[in-house]
């Protein structure tokens, strides 16, 4: 197994020490988006995702932009600011088979991915971990991964499902998890941009045009008898 970890960290080290040194001097950003699948237009940003209460549960994803190799560990945590809009329900870290065309050395992205502790407004442990197997995010084979999108330049992390309560609006934050951002035994957890997602939750057309109509009535009801 020894040998089998020099192989794939030497292969993926030789090949993409350029594009890792030049990836320093970026930040790399961390961010939300609806889209999920490669290819589907995924944007760096810090998206505004409404609903209406007639909708019952929605979904986010996670990607990671490609200006930095993380080739051990990467772990986040997310945090709903205010109770009572969505609660989360669910998250998932993917871990594509990265096909190099060469049983030897092609594996998995990761060794290992957590089963995130997931509660109504916050989702620990998402992580993904390359010790002795896997190549994380790793720029030199980026374009054998699956779930890699090379027109975004991002890697898809992990989606994060929630169920709608109520009307109001509600921010997503991302911070590094109790498993560090680490490459080469190095944390890397400050190079990152962590992004964010608003959530708000509308009333549905119909309530809304019930509301307003019983607003415009009011003053009429409450007008005295001559």
């Amino acid at each position: 197994m020894f040998s089998s970890y020099v192989d794939r960290k030497a292969v993926g080290m030789a090949i993409g020490l350029t594009l890792t040194i030049s990836g320093l001097a970026h930040a790399q950003s961390i961010f939300f988006s609806e889209v999920g699948t490669v290819g589907g237009g995924a944007t760096v940003g810090d998206p505004l995702v409404t609903h209406t209460t007639a909708e019952t549960n929605g979904s986010l994803f996670i990607w990671v932009t490609d200006e930095q190799r993380v080739n051990q560990s990467f772990g986040l945590d997310l945090f709903s600011a205010t109770p009572g809009v969505v609660q989360l329900t669910t998250a998932t870290v993917f871990n594509p088979f990265v096909d190099l065309g060469i049983p030897a050395i092609s594996d998995d992205r990761w060794q290992g991915v957590s089963d995130p502790t997931v509660s109504a407004n916050s989702v620990l442990n998402m992580t993904g971990v390359a010790v002795t197997e896997g190549f994380g995010f790793n720029t030199a084979v980026s374009i054998y991964d699956p779930l890699y999108d090379s027109v975004a330049g991002a890697w898809l992390f992990a989606r994060v499902d929630y169920s709608i309560l109520g009307v109001g609006s509600t921010t997503l934050h991302l911070a590094v998890g109790a498993i560090d951002i680490v490459d080469n035994g190095v944390s890397v957890a400050g190079l990152f941009d962590y992004g964010t997602a608003t959530i708000e939750v509308i009333p549905e057309p119909m309530t809304l045009a019930l509301l307003l109509g019983a607003a415009s009535l009011s003053p009429l009801l409450r007008r005295p008898s001559r």
